[in-house]
């Protein structure tokens, strides 16, 4: 189950790592657990995971932080954050 707010990407299956060459046969729920939270890594460092962020939210015609709070005006008006 994921942390809340956090959402599935997403999953690798042995059968994949059979599909690359890999015998996955032997390999521990653990294992494969490292092997997805590994190719996680990979995929943020490289930077391909941020570029795709932003090309689904532009797609799905999320709205951008600078729209929402005005960043065309001067800094002076922009709204003020609230420190909790």
């Amino acid at each position: 189950m994921a942390a809340e707010g956090f959402f599935s990407v997403i999953s690798v299956h042995r059968a994949d790592l059979e599909d690359s060459g890999f015998d996955a046969s032997k390999l521990s729920d653990s294992q494969m657990r490292k092997v997805a939270s590994m190719m996680g890594e990979f995929y943020s460092e490289r930077g391909d995971f941020w570029l795709d962020l932003k090309l689904a939210a532009e797609r799905l015609g999320v709205t951008r932080l600078e729209e929402r709070v005005g960043l065309e005006s001067e800094p002076d008006e922009w709204p003020k954050q609230k420190v909790i």
